[in-house]
């Protein structure tokens, strides 16, 4: 019947069915081969600028990580030497029994060493950041060259100890010196 209607049918009508089912091979073609790869190309584009977005950032993230990494070696680096200038509580008994071994290599006596308390604020301070001061009021009698040479011992020592208050009166040849000293010291490697 279609055939008959279609022998039937004039030349313009037979174009136009002809264009109309070309017209819709065409967008069927195109719905199943064309259109997937066009979704394809824009999906593959998207993941594309995607990847790149994430590669910056990571490249971003390791230049952040490098540079910490070397803020903590720097860091790692200053608390060392900040320890090797800190007395451990070992070296700090030792330094305080050390000074008599020190004036009589300098051929000067010892008559008073008193050590201090530490100041309730003192304390507290140094419960928060692990290093805590020990003082003694030092009081040395000799000739002033000897008491010179021990002061000067005491200030060449690696780690750190301030000398202050310090006071001079002669008594004939022999010079009185009165000093507190300060030693600082860390509670690593120790125990209290």
């Amino acid at each position: 019947m279609l055939v008959n209607a279609y022998a039937k049918s004039s030349k313009l009508s037979r174009l136009m069915l002809c264009c109309f089912v070309a017209f819709l091979a065409a967008l069927i073609a195109w719905d199943n081969i064309v259109n997937p790869h066009i979704i394809q190309l824009n999906t593959a584009k998207a993941y594309a600028a995607h990847t790149e977005s994430f590669c910056k950032k990571g490249r971003q993230l390791d230049a952040i990580t490098k540079i910490k990494k070397l803020e903590a070696e720097k860091l790692n680096i200053d608390s060392s030497y900040l320890l090797k200038r800190l007395f451990n509580l070992e070296s700090a008994q030792m330094f305080f029994t050390s000074i008599e071994n020190l004036a009589h290599q300098n051929n000067i006596n010892i008559p008073s060493l008193k050590l201090l308390a530490e100041t309730p604020e003192e304390q507290e301070q140094s419960s928060k950041i692990g290093v805590s001061k020990h003082r003694a009021a030092l009081n040395v009698v000799g000739k002033y060259t000897s008491v010179i040479n021990f002061l000067t011992q005491l200030s060449q020592y690696e780690q750190k100890l301030d000398i202050a208050s310090i006071a001079f009166s002669t008594k004939g040849e022999r010079v009185d010196c009165s000093m507190i000293i300060t030693i600082y010291v860390t509670e690593q490697g120790g125990k209290k």
